[in-house]
């Protein structure tokens, strides 16, 4: 063996050490990684409900009839909660039931959500009307996503207004709770 020649490299001890080391790093530099999921999760589930309003405002003008949203669980009846996915159909005997010539135009099922979404409307109508101008029929309200949390600050709000508009709710104050229409915090019950 020659004695000037060294054995470099590291030890499994060493290895060990420095994987442990970089294991707390992480946990410590990085937010909750869940906390993120479930927060971008009720943003998602009203961003695509969203979509949903804006086709069905569209097929009501295009058509000229009444179209539909409601809750839906196998996409082809009205029964079940918005949480369990959204059916859209053009109601051409305007009676509020997909049947008969009606048109299913989207079927929105979400997949293993954590969380709750509720409509909370004026006449208090499980469902929602779009007229063939584009509008609510009178149904001015909110779709309301809780997640199995409850922190409030992963509540989110799509509002409705009668002219067929949308908006999300926003944190207008900045203490990380977003306001409901009339400014109060949003609220998700147990």
């Amino acid at each position: 063996m020659n004695p000037a020649h060294h054995e470099t490299g590291i030890s499994l001890l060493e290895s060990l050490i420095a994987i442990f080391i970089l294991t707390i790093l992480t946990q410590i530099g990085l937010p909750d990684l869940t906390q993120i999921l479930r927060h971008r999760q009720g943003s998602l589930v009203l961003q695509s409900l969203a979509n949903s309003i804006y086709l069905a405002r569209t097929a009501a003008a295009r058509w000229k009839t009444m179209t539909m949203l409601c809750p839906t669980t196998d996409g082809l009846h009205c029964d079940g909660q918005w949480h369990d996915g959204v059916l859209v159909y053009v109601d051409w005997n305007d009676n509020q039931l997909p049947d008969g010539s009606d048109e299913i135009i989207d079927y929105l099922k979400y997949e293993k959500l954590s969380g709750t979404l509720r409509w909370r409307a004026f006449r208090s109508k499980p469902f929602l009307q779009i007229t063939p101008l584009g509008f609510t029929r009178y149904q001015n309200g909110s779709f309301t996503w809780c997640d199995n949390s409850g922190v409030p600050q992963n509540a989110h709000q799509l509002i409705l207004n009668r002219t067929g508009r949308v908006r999300f709710a926003k944190d207008l104050d900045g203490d990380g709770v977003r306001e409901n229409s009339r400014g109060s915090p949003i609220d998700c019950p147990n």
